[in-house]
């Protein structure tokens, strides 16, 4: 899985390069006023081998709707729990019962690869600071490992829309978080991730009621 999600990523980079100079394209539109971007950015990976929903909203700039520069705030919607036997076949066997929670800020651009019709393709590229805690206890409900810990959340994926109305879409995306620096968990919360459902793009409605409002006053 992994390895596909690279070899995709890699290819869209590829189609990038072949039909634009990245760095020119950036400096380009980097160069134009910015519009003020806000979006939910709801998630669904996993922990291990159980599902886990993850809910964010991200809020920055967008610059030409090629080139966004964005931050936003992640948190788990539940806790991700887990049963299992600690030191098998030892006399220190035990039944445990494990409660992992995360939280993380992350500092993202997304690149339009394709903005044509009613279709768009994009790039987002993550990274940031995570913060998250384990707690296991034995069968008798004693705590017996209570650990906090930092790591560093890196996401790549590619993501899909197509514009239903001019403010209603459904989109799709596939990508991979990893988990980077913390010995504790980053081999759980290293992941595949992927979004999917419809959206109202909050983006069209600042530009045509919410703007001329607000900059008003």
């Amino acid at each position: 899985m992994r390895h596909l999600l690279v070899f995709l990523f890699l290819g869209v980079c590829g189609i990038c390069r072949a039909q634009y100079n990245l760095a020119d394209t950036f400096r380009h539109y980097l160069k134009e006023e910015p519009d003020f971007y806000l979006s939910l950015d709801g998630r669904n990976s996993f922990i291990r081998d159980q599902k886990a929903l993850v809910d964010g909203f991200r809020f920055g700039l967008s610059y030409g709707g090629k080139v966004r520069l964005l931050t936003g705030l992640y948190r788990l919607r539940h806790p991700i729990e887990r049963t299992y036997i600690y030191a098998p076949g030892t006399v220190q066997q035990e039944w445990r019962k494990q409660v992992n929670k995360f939280t993380y800020w992350g500092l993202s651009c997304d690149y339009v690869v394709y903005n044509r019709g009613r279709w768009k393709l994009a790039v987002p590229v993550q990274s940031g600071l995570g913060f998250g805690s384990r707690v296991e206890r034995n069968a008798l409900g004693e705590v017996v490992f209570n650990e906090r810990f930092r790591f560093v959340p890196l996401t790549a994926s590619l993501n899909a829309s197509y514009r239903i109305l001019p403010w209603f879409y459904a989109s799709a995306g596939l990508g991979y978080r990893y988990a980077l620096f913390s010995r504790t968990v980053s081999s759980d919360f290293s992941a595949p991730i992927y979004t999917y459902g419809l959206g109202i793009d909050i983006e069209w409605f600042w530009d045509r009621y919410l703007k001329e409002l607000i900059l008003k006053e």
